[in-house]
């Protein structure tokens, strides 16, 4: 409506924005039971018989004065009958409508993606002009909303608002304008400006949905989003994908359009995502790194994985290979034989290829412990079971350990004659220099009886103040339940508690499939076998069944699981743990709940079970243990974003004045205090933070020493956010098809303001309805037109 129209009416102005909505309501001057059609018909009639009396009235005259006459009455009679409907103006308020642009801050949008080389130039010369450096698909989004004085918005703002949310794993308003100057809009373009790209997950889906359901009294004429379209999904299992919004779209009826960011080839990258190694080794034995190599949009080109000696930058080992053919994870096999001792830090990186998007990845740090003796080991064990067995033959034919056993109910002429056994003729050491000279000692399902008060008190003080580690195998007989009251019982991971026990089972026929938890193939190398991922677990689906465990459901406060059993048939239990671990003091007691890992070596020998043993060994080995037996550790060696780095730090005999002073290099370096442990003054604590992601290491020195030890870690990203890189332009444009929108990609997105659908205004106000009917305009009018007709008619001798 014109706004002289409305000034004249009495209608009040609007302000900037906003406009208004005019419709005219009419009520039919005859009785409501007869039908509108009816009365129009009848209307209709009599204006037909007015008209046929005015023709025959001025058939003598001309052609003109008789359409005259007849125009005059006619628009004297639709007056009246306008009048006897009683119209009425009603006058709405508006506002224009809602124009959402969606933009995507996940960790994705960091990254670079290769274009046509013309376009590509193009984009680049649009950064440079803003004065952005950086070619990703983050800062490609804020030139397409800045550029040019940020031409976008003010091409919307003509005949929309406009409101700016970011998005990733939830959604967030970013300023508010409606108009193209003042201080919203400065501060606008500055949110705009300021935008990450480093959330953790997208869920582009759930964020539309919320978004609908916030703006649900004043719904968006159309949503502009700004993605590369990859989802991560969420806990509940959903996919994240637009697609689980499309009928919250139609129901709103807001359209999609998509301006798709990236490119469908895959971001190129060569990352180093773990490596695996024994934390211990020996002099002149060759240690083996197992390198893993995931790589994106390489295709059999060549590098090298080098070992690099930290400290004075020697290259240990460099290798060439050939990257494989298909994007993915892939093994690649290092040996070194060690030509020096004492606690090496290493360097493992794969030389950087042209064209990489990310060359942050391309190394890891690890350390290995050289030592110059063998694992001192003594194994103790009542009868000669089959774990016994296979564990003793085992270990005799390493050459990095130094093994000891005792066999209680053996035959002792048998152990005189037994290379392992001849040293203690099936007798338990009963001296504290003796137990103390061991690293690590297996205790199988022997009674605690035949070790004696002395030899049990000796070793708890071996665990408990020296560091070392135990291992305890379960029996039918005698471990755990006959050790709760000796000195022991507080050693063992799991609560010997008569009514948690579960009386040993057995299963005959099916048997039950084991499975390494989290903390047992993050925390530990027991499980590091050269297989990573899904492969994994296949394995230990493949490998033979076992059939029988001691399960203490319940472990103690700080026990972890390595490998747990879980049952199908009754989701109430929880998963029994098969091997726990716990920290007890400065040392470590390991606990099997089954006496049948020997089951691993069936058709596959020691591939399996070999290396779970002499990678537990050196794990409970005191790894770091110069002299003076100070060690360094971490929960975990793999952590998400967000959760908490645990260090623990043993320094043997502390003095009052020992500060426990930590160094991290990394992404981010920093010290840290550790604070002493209330119950244990040997030990010292501490939490590591809000680390961003990447490679780490702590370290410690011992004040005016050269001792230190170090232990590194890892930040990881989300579960799929940098796994999926490419661009998912099959999803982004059959959600803009379903909803009525309409997909561009980046460069095309300039025509999107100029296609957008008109919208429907938004409703602010309805104000009082302005009667048309008897207004003093509309009876001069008539009157006016009467009178006309009376003076023509008289001058045409018609009275």
């Amino acid at each position: 409506m014109p706004i002289w129209l409305q000034r004249y009416l009495g209608i009040p102005d609007t302000t900037r924005g906003e406009g208004t909505a005019w419709r005219i309501l009419w009520e039919a001057p005859w009785p409501s039971w007869i039908p509108d059609w009816l009365g129009g018909v009848v209307a209709i009639l009599i204006g037909v018989g007015l008209i046929g009396i005015l023709r025959r009235d001025s058939r003598n005259h001309s052609r003109k004065k008789q359409i005259l006459l007849i125009a005059l009455r006619c628009v004297a009679y639709g007056l009246v009958l306008f009048a006897l409907f009683q119209p009425v103006l009603s006058v709405n308020r508006t506002v224009k409508p809602i124009i959402v642009i969606l933009a995507d801050t996940s960790e994705s949008m960091s990254l670079s993606d290769e274009y046509d080389s013309r376009e590509e130039t193009r984009m680049k010369e649009t950064l440079a002009a803003l004065g952005i450096s950086e070619f990703t698909r983050s800062n490609l989004a804020k030139s397409l909303l800045l550029k040019e004085n940020a031409s976008f918005l003010k091409e919307l703002l003509a005949s929309y608002k406009i409101r700016v949310y970011a998005f990733d794993e939830e959604i967030r308003q970013i300023g508010q304008a409606d108009s193209s100057t003042g201080k919203d809009w400065d501060q606008l373009l500055s949110a705009i400006e300021g935008l990450p790209a480093n959330g953790e997950q997208t869920l582009p889906g759930p964020s539309v949905m919320s978004l609908l359901e916030q703006m649900k009294g004043t719904p968006p004429a159309a949503l502009i989003l700004l993605s590369d379209g990859i989802a991560t999904g969420d806990e509940r299992g959903k996919t994240g994908n637009l697609s689980e919004a499309v009928s919250a779209l139609r129901n709103q009826r807001a359209s999609l359009w998509p301006a798709g960011i990236g490119t469908a080839r895959a971001t190129k990258d060569v990352e180093l995502s773990d490596v695996q190694r024994p934390e211990t080794a020996f002099l002149g034995d060759p240690v083996v790194f197992e390198c893993f190599l995931t790589t994106i949009g390489f295709e059999q080109q060549t590098t090298q994985i080098r070992v690099i000696l930290e400290r004075s930058e020697e290259v240990l080992i460099s290798e060439t290979i050939t990257l494989p053919e298909k994007p993915g994870t892939a093994p690649y096999r290092l040996e070194w034989q060690p030509d020096r001792t004492g606690e090496l830090g290493l360097r493992i990186e794969v030389v950087p290829v042209t064209g990489e998007s990310d060359l942050d990845n391309n190394a890891l740090i690890r350390s290995v412990y050289v030592r110059d003796q063998p694992l001192k080991t003594l194994l103790v064990e009542s009868a000669p079971r089959y774990e016994y067995r296979y564990l003793k033959e085992f270990l005799e034919r390493e050459s990095g350990v130094e093994l000891h056993t005792v066999l209680f109910e053996g035959d002792v002429r048998q152990a005189l004659q037994d290379r392992s056994g001849q040293a203690l003729a099936g007798r338990f050491p009963i001296r504290r220099e003796q137990i103390l000279s061991y690293d690590t000692i297996v205790i199988g399902d022997v009674n605690p009886e035949d070790l004696g008060p002395g030899a049990l008190g000796l070793l708890r003080e071996y665990v408990e103040k020296e560091g070392k580690s135990l291992i305890l195998i379960a029996g039918p007989r005698y471990n755990p339940q006959a050790y709760g009251a000796t000195p022991l019982g507080d050693l063992l991971p799991v609560i010997l508690d008569r009514e948690e026990f579960l009386w040993p089972r057995r299963w005959t026929s099916e048997g039950f499939h084991p499975h390494p938890t989290i903390a047992g193939l993050q925390g530990t190398p027991a499980f590091q076998w050269g297989i990573s991922g899904p492969e994994l677990s296949q394995l230990w689906e493949n490998l033979p069944p076992w059939y029988r465990m001691y399960p203490w459901p319940r472990l103690k406060s700080g026990a972890i699981s390595w490998l747990s059993v879980s049952f199908p048939h009754e989701t109430e239990r929880p998963d029994l743990p098969l091997i726990a671990e716990q920290r007890f003091g400065s040392g470590k007691v390991l606990f099997h709940a089954s006496d049948e890992l020997w089951r691993l070596r069936f058709l596959v020998g020691d591939r399996y079970y070999g290396k779970y043993w002499l990678q537990t060994f050196r794990y409970l080995t005191r790894t770091p243990s110069n002299e003076r037996g100070i060690e360094l550790t971490t929960d975990r060696r793999m952590y998400r974003q967000g959760e908490p780095v645990n260090v623990r730090l043993r320094i043997p005999r502390p003095q009052e004045t020992t500060q426990a002073r930590v160094t991290i290099t990394g992404t981010r370096s920093f010290e840290q205090q550790l604070a002493p442990s209330p119950d244990h003054p040997e030990l010292f604590l501490g939490a590591l933070e809000s680390l961003p992601l990447g490679n780490y290491r702590v370290e410690y020195l011992l004040p005016g020493d050269a001792v230190r030890v170090s232990r590194e870690f890892r930040i990881n990203s989300a579960r799929r956010e940098m796994t999926d890189r490419n661009l998912n332009r099959k999803e982004l444009e059959q959600a803009a098809k379903d909803s009525g929108g309409q997909y561009f990609s980046i460069a095309e997105a300039e025509q999107i303001p100029r296609l957008l659908p008109p919208g429907q205004k938004i409703l602010l106000e309805s104000l009082n309805p302005l009667p048309l009917w008897n207004r003093w305009e509309l009876f001069v009018l008539i009157l006016t037109l009467l009178t006309v007709e009376w003076i023509l008619r008289k001058r045409m001798q018609l009275l």
